[in-house]
């Protein structure tokens, strides 16, 4: 009733092998497409059964029809089409206007605010440059479930690019009263060739989910470590985010990774982060680990196989000895990470808790974890001869005291990075270093043409670009823009392509 067609006649006598195919090669079934009276297409899986009786071999052909499945998954390809393409522009629109909110806040940064106004100055851009990493998140997630985000390669300074991140990390948890460590291994390369992006924003990703759930008095610690370097040129590159936050269950922990999976409580939302990042870091080769001691915190980690350039990083400092004196009990953790950085470098470092003559000999430096509130250390150490230099580690934005420079001669301040803390030891142990390598300056007289449609961008690129004395001209889209090259000459174009 179905089928009319003479070709879409099965007989046993002429299609056995076909059936006998179906039967033997297909066990999920074989699909064919089959028009009936109306004209009408019916996509059908077609399955073959073998059915011996008195001697003679039979075949049951079953034919299902699975034309509203086909039109299912068609239809659910295109919604997944469209709602990536609703993202991506939905993506833009946004990024456009934040762009233009995270210019100008910088630019206002720079007029000589008062302390009050920069304060709400940084309150701007954390929440502009939250709500960026939030889009992102979004966008990626949606490319990363559909197979289309990738991994892109450039060289990179792994150091400069992890310091940017802790820098704007470190001045977030501030605000919260959490306290962040961030240790960056001076002896990664210089240069790694990977996808940068990506790898800040797996770790920017955790470092916020590790804030989320750590309460004031709590503490993140932030690692990037060179694990091994291989002798084909890549190197192992270990990154690790812990906290001491409210620790993830055990029931939770399976689930953890996925998307807009929500912890015991509403305000305690998991989001798409650590679903996001789990995914970025197997497209890049690695895997996100995760342990947790609920009501002790949690930490995860992941290692990649990078590219590198076959140098350190930051200038190694061997043979040279300094001791770390851990005054006050309560900054543990401040001593042994100012003393691994040390030892990093290549610094031979001794620890003690005792003030007596004895911390000055064999030593070059002596280092100071203590509190400028209490002065009884101070007393002790003024009646005793030194015989080499002096550094009190002080909190971020924490300045020295008048009455502390009779005992201390040099002030180091968190946070310590790599870069800082190269130019610190320097300093207090006469090492020379290289002349900086310094900018090519930009010639006066280049003239620039910028091509933007958004009004609010093309003023910031301007302004941006005449801080360097470069003369601009602006249009808003590409006819304009073409229009203007024929009648002037332009040194550069800053313009996108789509």
């Amino acid at each position: 009733e179905l089928f009319d067609h003479e070709d879409e006649e099965v007989f046993t006598e002429y299609d056995k092998s076909w059936l006998d195919y179906i039967r033997t090669h297909c066990p999920n079934g074989y699909g064919l497409g089959i028009l009936d009276p109306s004209g009408k297409m019916h996509t059908m899986l077609a399955t073959s059964t073998l059915i011996q009786e008195g001697g003679e071999d039979l075949y049951l052909l079953r034919l299902e029809d699975q034309s509203k499945l086909v039109d299912l998954q068609a239809e659910v390809v295109k919604v997944e089409q469209l709602k990536s393409k609703f993202l991506a522009n939905i993506g833009h629109e946004f990024r456009t206007p934040m762009n233009g909110i995270l210019g100008f806040v910088e630019l206002l940064s720079k007029t000589s605010p008062n302390e009050t106004q920069l304060e709400y100055i940084h309150s701007v851009q954390g929440s502009a440059r939250n709500l960026m990493s939030n889009i992102e998140n979004l966008l990626d997630l949606a490319q990363m479930q559909n197979g289309r985000l990738n991994v892109s390669k450039s060289e990179f300074n792994i150091v400069a690019e992890m310091e940017e991140l802790a820098r704007g990390s470190i001045s977030i948890a501030m605000d919260k009263g959490v306290g962040v460590l961030f240790f960056i291994d001076p002896k990664l390369p210089t240069y790694i060739t990977g996808d940068v992006r990506k790898i800040k924003q797996v770790i920017n990703n955790l470092y916020n989910n590790a804030l989320k759930f750590t309460q004031s008095g709590g503490r993140i610690t932030v690692e990037i470590k060179l694990l091994k370097r291989n002798t084909s040129g890549t190197c192992n590159i270990g990154f690790t985010v812990k906290d001491t936050g409210k620790g993830i269950s055990k029931s939770e922990l399976s689930n953890i990774t996925r998307p807009f999976v929500s912890g015991d409580h509403a305000d305690n939302r998991l989001g798409v982060g650590l679903s996001l990042s789990h995914g970025l870091i197997s497209l890049m080769g690695g895997e996100l680990k995760i342990t947790s001691d609920e009501g002790k915190g949690s930490s995860f980690s992941f290692a990649l196989t990078l590219e590198g350039s076959s140098d350190h990083a930051m200038t190694m400092i061997n043979g040279r000895s300094v001791k770390v004196v851990l005054i006050d009990e309560k900054r543990v953790e401040d001593a042994n990470h100012l003393t691994n950085y040390l030892r990093s470098f290549g610094v031979s470092v001794t620890k003690t808790q005792i003030i007596e003559d004895t911390i000055f000999n064999d030593a070059e430096v002596v280092y100071l974890i203590a509190s400028q509130e209490r002065s009884d250390w101070a007393i002790t150490l003024s009646s005793l001869k030194r015989s080499c230099k002096t550094v009190l580690l002080l909190e971020q934005n924490e300045h020295l005291q008048a009455k502390m420079l009779h005992v201390v001669d040099i002030a180091l301040s968190k946070p310590l990075l790599p870069t800082s803390l190269l130019e610190h030891l320097s300093k207090v142990l006469n090492i020379p270093q290289p002349a900086p390598v310094t900018a090519p300056q930009i010639q006066r007289g280049v003239s620039a043409l910028v091509v933007e449609d958004n009004l609010i961008n093309q003023r910031l690129i301007k302004l941006l670009l005449k801080e360097y004395g470069i003369s601009v001209v602006a249009v808003s889209n590409g006819d304009e823009a073409v229009e203007t090259c024929r009648e002037t000459t332009f040194d550069i174009v800053f313009m996108d392509i789509d």
